[in-house]
């Protein structure tokens, strides 16, 4: 196979063995994986592009309640493989378990720089837009807190001391997430969290006996989300 890769590469696929590279097969029996598990990921997983590259895993948003179901039964849930876009070959199996993830963004952390921190073009247009710099970027992601989210990483400043940071730059990082794809090490893309202003909602009601407060008649209680 040696024709560009499109949504409906799955179906595409001839009959007969998969366009596998060198490094791909030896990482297949490495895992102890076979093609047929690989057709099970193409065909139930779900794909996002970086790129040149193509990925497919079983923990992307766009997976279904159904994929995410095959996937954990089959085992593969913590494989993902990459295709390059040109030629519809697959480059690479991995497979990233949960642990193994909590170790890469502790690692990550410690070795980005502001001047070789990678971005997709997504992450840069979000960044252009909000108004973020490639140092907040990477101050967030080295004091910030973490979790694993869809396979991917996302970094959030809740308040740290920054070495030398002025109470500006202190200002402008606190409630910026980064999210970052470990398979391909680039910022997907970055936005300001805002806070909630659960105590403003309070203002102006009494406490009751009771450890809720209690609401004033006239008064509109919104959910709280």
């Amino acid at each position: 196979m040696s024709t560009e890769w499109t949504p409906n590469y799955p179906q595409e696929l001839p009959p007969g063995r998969l366009p596998l590279s060198k490094a791909a097969a030896e990482s297949l029996r490495g895992h102890h994986l076979y093609e047929d598990d690989l057709h099970i990921l193409l065909r139930n997983g779900a794909y996002w592009t970086a790129g040149e590259r193509v990925f497919y895993n079983f923990r992307g948003p766009r997976v279904t309640e159904h994929g995410r179901n095959v996937g954990q039964s089959a085992g593969l849930d913590d494989v993902t493989i990459s295709i390059r876009r040109a030629n519809g070959m697959i480059e690479t199996v991995d497979r990233w378990s949960h642990d193994r993830l909590i170790a890469w963004a502790n690692h990550y952390r410690l070795v980005v720089m502001p001047n070789t921190v990678r971005l997709l073009p997504h992450a840069g247009e979000r960044m252009r837009e909000r108004d973020v710099s490639r140092e907040e970027v990477v101050a967030a992601i080295r004091h910030g807190r973490f979790q694993i989210r869809y396979g991917q990483i996302r970094y959030r400043f809740v308040g740290a001391a920054v070495g030398e940071a002025t109470r500006e730059l202190l200002a402008r990082l606190r409630g910026l997430v980064v999210v970052v794809c470990p398979y391909t090490e680039h910022v997907v893309t970055t936005w300001r969290k805002a806070k909630k202003a659960r105590r403003s909602l309070w203002k102006g009601m009494r406490k009751s006996k009771g450890s809720r407060p209690a609401r004033r008649s006239g008064i509109w209680k919104p959910r709280l989300h």
